[in-house]
């Protein structure tokens, strides 16, 4: 996606004048979001909650500071909010306009739309006997798995990108989760042609975060959607 326009003015937006240049609009948003990740994580003033509703709701809390502060204030990040298809599901958190609309490859968005889906998972799943440990994947219950949202259209029907973020609550590297849940798709695979041949794949690292991206089908009418991936190592829970 793109900003269309580098002016502001009272009925457009964009992130500054002579900034963007034409396909780099979620490519900012994703790239800040990324540079943030450890600047919240290492804040000083971070109480060390370990749900992942908390954690979250942190998150959101630091990146609307962040993009006030960092020059990315035409958009708010938002946590629990309805799906703008179904909207019975609630997008951990979404990525909207704020204040004046925006002009996103040739589309208007208002402050009540949704630029960027993310979905935020813990690694590993909390040990529960109601959950199943392929969460960030794909699971029975509901389809409450994270890729498994995206596919179905759960989460993000009406969009063909969005973010997961994962937070590593142990001390093996992304390299280890990586080949888990590739191994996991690839058991999936096997058994259900839906996912056959999707796996994640790793950018090089370049810093505390991990990039991953990935591609996935959906049913409706043999669309995909492209999935990145941003992983963060946070503290064991004690």
């Amino acid at each position: 996606m793109l900003a269309d326009t580098t002016a502001r003015t009272p009925g457009l937006g964009a992130l500054a004048p002579g900034v963007l240049a034409r396909g780099t609009f979620l490519a900012r948003v994703v790239d800040f979001i990324a540079d943030n990740l450890p600047r919240w994580r290492d804040s000083p003033d971070r109480p060390p909650v370990q749900s992942e509703r908390e954690l979250t709701a942190q998150l959101g809390a630091w990146l609307n500071s962040a993009a006030r502060r960092g020059g990315l204030d035409v958009v708010q990040f938002r946590t629990e909010v309805p799906d703008s298809v179904h909207k019975g599901r609630s997008l951990d958190i979404a990525v909207q306009p704020c204040g004046p609309p925006l002009l996103v490859e040739g589309r208007r968005y208002t402050l009540f739309d949704i630029l960027l889906p993310i979905e935020c998972k813990r690694l590993p799943t909390p040990p529960d006997p109601g959950r199943d440990d392929r969460e960030y994947v794909a699971s029975d219950a509901a389809a409450a798995g994270g890729i498994q949202r995206f596919k179905l259209g759960a989460h993000g029907a009406a969009h063909a990108h969005g973010l997961m973020i994962a937070y590593i609550q142990d001390d093996r590297p992304p390299e280890h989760w990586q080949r888990v849940i590739n191994h996991w798709m690839l058991e999936i695979g096997a058994t259900d042609p839906f996912w056959a041949g999707e796996q994640l794949l790793a950018d090089p690292p370049t810093g505390p975060v991990q990039r991953l991206r990935s591609t996935h089908r959906r049913q409706a009418r043999d669309t995909t959607i492209e999935l990145t991936h941003l992983w963060i190592a946070l503290s064991a829970p004690r």
